[in-house]
Order: structure tokens, then C-alpha cells, then sequence
């Protein structure tokens, strides 16, 4: 196996579709030595005004968005016991979180209360959400905005990233080039925007993942090539996500990440350098 641990899954009870023991069990048999559980942290009073929520709803991940800590944290309360209750010796389990980061004094002090609360093993930073003309936004509404609108937001988009890395809040960075999914940023006019913020993580010295989940559509994987390149140039340190939603996306592909990263000369890292 290309790697022995898995940090990006998610369960039941927020967006995945298998319980913690069903993705434990997974990843034993694929010979994980390691699996860290990493539901959506998604704080925001006005989450739910997001023009995206009504589909998430209908796709039966409305329990992941809450409009304040509280919500968040009784759920990982609840999550983070079912984790404790595994107690399995062949594999080490870790509590985790893919958490979106907003800017305001109301959202600083709560996390900091959750994270007093909560404890978890680590954190995966992420940038789902962007506020932009006075709401909150996330790549599906980009895609919808006008050519316009969506230059501006995947500027905003890029700017946010750079601030994640600055933060020192998170362990490691999931999908930099999340837009890509949807099919923006993808032109050569973001290449100044992008080499800044893999700059700026490489002076932050954040880790990156390289995520698998685009390989089940034909893609390559995130970040996108040219974004692997100045990953190597600048040794970003790097690991393999399969941001497991399904028992079947389970280490899915790690072998295929492991040539396309051999193939730019990365810098992969062990669990030991990571958390």
C-alpha cells in the first residue's frame, strides 16, 4: 500500500453514507494502519441563506451547516464517543475535523470554545465558503455567478486559502483548487493567484493533500498539475486524501496519486510529519 493511513472521511450523520465502523472496518482490509475521521465544522448564523443549502437539504446533508457552536459541537460530542467506542487494536483512530474558517470575532471566540470542548487530533482546513456582495457563497453558486462575478469570487476564493494557511488553526489543507470540481479557475489568467498561495503555504509550511475523489470522474486529482509542479518547486510537504464519503471511496486510488505525485518529484510525507 502507497500509505498507511487515511485522514479525510466522513460519516454518517453529516455527509458520508456509511456509519464509523463500516469505514473502520474498510480501511482495515485495504491495510490501513491509521484512519482519522474528519466531519464538515461548519459554523456560520447565516448558513443556511446560502443559495446551495436547499440542495444539500434534498441530498440529506443539511445536519453538517449550523448556525451556531452549540449545534456543532453537541454532534461531535455524540460523533466523538461512537469513535471512542470502536476500541480496535489493529488500527489506531483518530477524532478529526474538516473545518471552514470565517473571519469575524463571533466565529474566533466559538471555535475556540469548541476546540476546548471538542480536543480533536486535528483539523483539515478548507474553503468551501466565500462572502461575496453581502452572502455567503460556495463553489456551486460561483459556477451559477455570471464571468464577472466568478473572477471576482474565485479571487476572493484564492485570497481565503492564503489566509487558512496564515491562520496556524489547521494541520493540513484540504482541495486548494476546490473551484476545479466545478470546472472554474482552470485557465492559465489564475496561474499569479495560485503561485502566491503555494508560496504562502510553503512559508507557513502547512502540508497539502492530494485528493482522489476527481479520479471516479477521469479527472486527475486536486490540486491540478500546474499546481503540483509549484508544490515541488517550493517542497510543500504532501499526502494522499481519498475524502471518503462511501465504504467503495476508501484509500480509492492511492496508487494512482502515488505515481502522479512520483511523477512531479513531491514531498510525501508519514503521519509522523503531519500531526
Amino acid at each position: 500500500m502507497t500509505q498507511n493511513f487515511t485522514l479525510h472521511t466522513h460519516t454518517l450523520g453529516f455527509d458520508g453514507k456509511n456509519n464509523e465502523r463500516e469505514m473502520m472496518d474498510t480501511a482495515l482490509r485495504c491495510g490501513m494502519k491509521t484512519i482519522g475521521f474528519s466531519n464538515h465544522f461548519i459554523v456560520h448564523p447565516d448558513i443556511y441563506k446560502t443559495n446551495f443549502y436547499p440542495h444539500a437539504v434534498l441530498g440529506g446533508h443539511g445536519r453538517m451547516y449550523n448556525t451556531n457552536f452549540t449545534m456543532a459541537i453537541d454532534k461531535f460530542k455524540q460523533h466523538y464517543e461512537t469513535l471512542e467506542k470502536l476500541n480496535n487494536d489493529n488500527i489506531n483512530i483518530l477524532q478529526g475535523m474538516e473545518l471552514d474558517l470565517f473571519d469575524s470575532k463571533y466565529w474566533y471566540n466559538g471555535y475556540a470554545h469548541a476546540i476546548k470542548k471538542l480536543n480533536p487530533d486535528y483539523v483539515i482546513g478548507a474553503c468551501h465558503f466565500i462572502e461575496y456582495g453581502g452572502k455567503i457563497c460556495n463553489i456551486h453558486d460561483m459556477k451559477l455567478a455570471s464571468p464577472d462575478d466568478q473572477d471576482k469570487m474565485l479571487a476572493e476564493y484564492w485570497k481565503k486559502i492564503q489566509w487558512i494557511a496564515k491562520s496556524g488553526l489547521c494541520t493540513f489543507l484540504a482541495h486548494i483548487d476546490l473551484p476545479k470540481r466545478v470546472g472554474l479557475g482552470c485557465e492559465e489568467k489564475w496561474i499569479d493567484a495560485e503561485q502566491k498561495t503555494i508560496d504562502v503555504i510553503a512559508n507557513s509550511k502547512i502540508p497539502v493533500e492530494i485528493n482522489t475523489a476527481l479520479y471516479k470522474y477521469g479527472d486527475h486529482p486536486h490540486p491540478s498539475s500546474r499546481i503540483m509542479q509549484m508544490c515541488a518547486d517550493k517542497k510543500v510537504p504532501m499526502l494522499i486524501s481519498d475524502d471518503a464519503h462511501h465504504i467503495s471511496h476508501v484509500c480509492k486510488y492511492f496508487d494512482d496519486a502515488k505515481k502522479y505525485a512520483d511523477s512531479f518529484s513531491v514531498n510525501l510525507v508519514g503521519l509522523d510529519k503531519i500531526l
